[in-house]
């Protein structure tokens, strides 16, 4: 069984200087069995909060799931554009055709 601290260590966090976004975002390979997808640090923190998370798809009409806590309406419409706007370098590093992150920074657009 993998613990949680096992998976965030298979992660990647993004900051603002990265993304743009208010928010830390975290980056994984695909995983059997699951969409596309990003989680989403819920607050306006640059510290892990575990108990803070929530998942947004990666695609052209990105999706929401769990619980965005304190983010306001104005930063998850930005969240989503991000994901529009960087969906191919997102889906790139998911499925591990660019797994150098510092490649997926130099690619990513900032919202």
């Amino acid at each position: 069984m993998i613990e949680d601290d096992e998976i965030f260590f298979e992660m990647t966090n993004l900051v603002k200087s990265h993304t743009g976004l208010p928010c830390i975002i975290w980056l994984s390979f695909k995983s059997p069995g699951q969409k596309a997808k990003i989680l989403v640090q819920a607050d306006y923190s640059q510290k892990l909060r575990k108990d803070l998370l929530f998942s947004i798809t990666i695609s052209n009409k990105p999706e929401i799931s769990g619980d965005t806590a304190n983010l306001s309406p104005e930063d998850l419409e930005q969240l989503k554009n991000f994901v529009i706007l960087n969906r191919e370098v997102l889906m790139d590093f998911w499925n591990e055709v660019d797994p150098n992150i510092l490649s997926i920074i130099d690619r990513l657009r900032k919202t």
